[in-house]
């Protein structure tokens, strides 16, 4: 009979995600200080986690909308580099994660999310990537991503990074600013209609 195959050992990725969703106030807020001080070093699912867990906090719903963005504008780069288009499910399935609180306050407050969108696209491109950037391919189990020495293999060229990081920063904004003017038409037509 052959033996059970072994679970992976959590990773610092899984435990910060664990930490940012617990129950202890404690635990929670020492996870926010510590993915604070370094956000360049969170992958996009510590960011999600984080924008979650900040949209519970008083107060804090502006630093949420901004994290969810950095986390959405670096998962969709990500996943993008990769040649395998699998890797696209890591963001979908980032996506299925946000709050319904973070989804509301952005349908509510779309000014504020087209802000918060500039902004995260703005930090994006001052602040380099210090994470493991293979995780969208690891998580769709693109075959070669654990071979670190295979990166080439399942990426696209490194000269073309530059290109696909325009895209997604013009992409990312010009579907915020489709969703905020939603709203700015909506209003519009409803005042005209109540006149």
């Amino acid at each position: 009979m052959a033996a059970a195959p072994k679970k992976p050992a959590r990773t610092s990725v899984d435990k910060m995600i664990r930490r940012l969703g617990s129950y202890s106030a404690r635990m929670r807020k020492e996870a926010i200080e510590e993915a604070l001080q370094a956000p360049a070093k969170q992958s996009p699912p510590v960011l999600y986690a984080l924008a979650n867990c900040l949209s519970r906090e008083k107060g804090r719903m502006g630093e949420a909308l901004l994290w969810y963005h950095v986390g959405r504008v670096r998962a969709v780069f990500d996943a993008l580099r990769i040649r395998d288009k699998r890797a696209n499910q890591a963001v979908a399935a980032l996506g299925r994660t946000l709050s319904e609180d973070l989804k509301e306050f952005q349908v509510r407050n779309r000014r504020r999310a087209l802000t918060a969108a500039k902004k995260a696209i703005e930090w994006d491109g001052a602040n380099p990537r210090k994470y493991d950037q293979r995780w969208a391919a690891l998580y769709a189990q693109v075959p070669g991503a654990e071979d670190v020495e295979k990166l080439e293999t399942i990426m696209h060229a490194q000269k073309d990074w530059p290109d696909i990081l325009r895209y997604v920063h013009q992409t990312h904004l010009h579907s915020v600013q489709a969703f905020a003017g939603e709203a700015m038409t909506a209003k519009k037509t409803k005042i005209r209609s109540s006149e």
